[in-house]
């Protein structure tokens, strides 16, 4: 029995890379220190378990799809009907959600 919960708990450390959690909802904080719109800052990206991703902005939602690249340092995105697009350096600190896309350094905060 010891065996089976000790099993079960590594495979959720795995799963879950150890850390925070990405799946739930999230709103932009800010884009290289840039002050940004009221529109932008009202844009949430929900991240869910099952590997679907909604991006609500504008009363319009985006639906994609997120995963974990190999060694779990970046989020590889697919927006539908869009290019892929790769969230570099992802990292969760307390309620902050950080990453590097193309030239610019993203932060998100969880809703």
């Amino acid at each position: 029995m010891k065996k089976a919960i000790l099993g079960f708990i590594l495979l959720l450390f795995i799963s879950c890379g150890g850390g925070p959690s990405i799946e739930g909802s999230w709103a932009m904080e800010s884009v290289s220190g840039e002050e940004l719109s009221e529109r932008e800052k009202a844009a949430v990206f929900t991240f869910h378990g099952d590997g679907t991703i909604t991006v609500s902005m504008d009363g319009r939602e985006e639906k994609g799809t997120w995963k974990w690249t190999e060694d779990k340092k970046d989020i590889i995105l697919q927006p539908e009907g869009r290019k892929e697009e790769t969230m570099m350096g992802v990292t969760i600190e307390g309620d902050l959600l950080k990453f590097k896309s193309k030239d610019n350094d993203i932060v998100l905060k969880r809703k």
